[in-house]
């Protein structure tokens, strides 16, 4: 017992420091592509993808018990995993919350060559799904290079 509280004071506080919070450019690391949000999808959200070229600015803020929320520096929206699917993917956009909902906070960890980014109200990690969309795919085992994300300083 005494081990595993050791391991677990010592390699907690390393996976935390490898979060950025701030202003980040967020990329995909197997394509290699920024997440963007190009297309509004109706007057108060906006859909989520990847894009190449210059990245565009996010700001990762802690938000308490291991969460964050991750908003548009150029909407001034935040990332969320709305309850409406596709192929048993959430649909990801950019709004503004409404008081209480939680579906803004992600829970971002170390996964693979790295970050992993996962939704805190619906089990579900940010991947890229067809056509460039950013989706959030349920279930918690969120393995493979598909749900793997890299910050950027701005």
């Amino acid at each position: 017992m005494q081990v595993f509280l050791i391991i677990c004071l010592v390699f907690i506080p390393l996976v935390q420091a490898q979060i950025k919070t701030g202003c980040v450019k967020i990329k995909h690391i197997r394509d290699g592509i920024y997440l963007t949000s190009p297309v509004e999808n109706d007057a108060k959200t906006r859909r989520v993808s990847i894009k190449q070229g210059d990245g565009k600015q996010w700001d990762v803020a802690a938000v308490g018990a291991g969460l964050f929320t991750i908003r548009s520096k150029e909407f001034n929206q935040f990332l969320y995993a709305s309850d409406s699917t596709y192929s048993s993917n959430y649909h990801v956009y950019l709004c503004i919350p409404k008081a209480g909902l939680t579906a803004e906070k992600w829970k971002i960890e170390s996964g693979g060559n790295g970050l992993i980014i996962r939704n805190e109200k619906r089990p579900s990690c940010l991947f890229v799904g067809s056509s460039s969309w950013v989706y959030a795919k349920m279930g918690t085992t969120c393995k493979g290079k598909q749900f793997e994300w890299s910050f950027e300083s701005c």
